[in-house]
């Protein structure tokens, strides 16, 4: 089997693999170690279409490790054009949408939902209020990007503080507000994404 375009490379093995659905020449990785890694691939090598193992394409961004996964990335999904939420939890105004697919959702046996932004850099720059503002804006000229969920919720039991290790997401589930997931035991778990703190039904 040889690579159609190019190799990707991760710093670590990544069990996860999903490309935008809008935007193909985009893709996140969910690392073992709790991380997840954005690749873009270049249009020149979209354009050639010629086999080789030379192209070698490394990360964007990687996640910060303190923000991150505790433990390794299960599943994830990217969010459809037509939902996206801010830091808060809350969904974003119509007006800002667009048909392009910016946000996606991890989830891990820690027991935590992350929701991301590709668009970092701008979210870190003050670019986007209405999905987060930063606690410091960084400067067009620095090359350093933190990148980090804008919203996580903690899945937990519904009688204890004991957090539900997940394993899978059913994306189709997200349009009422609520995301189904399983959970290693193979109990199903109803999660709702607006909530600050979540149980599982």
């Amino acid at each position: 089997i040889s690579p159609l375009l190019a190799l990707l490379k991760s710093p670590v093995e990544c069990p996860v693999f999903r490309f935008n659905p809008t935007m193909p020449k985009l893709a996140v990785g969910g690392l073992v170690n709790g991380e997840v890694a954005l690749f873009q691939i270049p249009s020149e090598l979209t354009n050639s279409m010629k086999p080789t193992f030379d192209n070698h394409i490394s990360p964007d961004v990687i996640s910060s490790p303190e923000s991150s996964h505790r433990q390794m990335v299960s599943d994830i999904f990217w969010l459809p054009p037509g939902i996206q939420l801010n830091s808060k939890g809350r969904l974003v105004q119509e007006s800002h949408l667009t048909d392009v697919s910016h946000q996606f959702i991890s989830c891990s046996g820690d027991g935590i939902i992350l929701v991301w932004d590709v668009r970092a850099r701008d979210i870190a720059m003050g670019k986007l209020p209405f999905i987060a503002r930063p606690k410091q804006l960084m400067k067009k000229d620095d090359k350093s990007l933190k990148w980090v969920p804008i919203f996580r919720v903690r899945v937990k039991h519904f009688d204890s503080s004991s957090a539900i290790p997940l394993c899978k997401m059913m994306k189709k589930s997200l349009e009422d507000g609520n995301l189904l997931c399983s959970a290693t035991s193979g109990d199903l778990v109803s999660v709702k994404m607006l909530a600050d703190v979540v149980t599982s039904t």
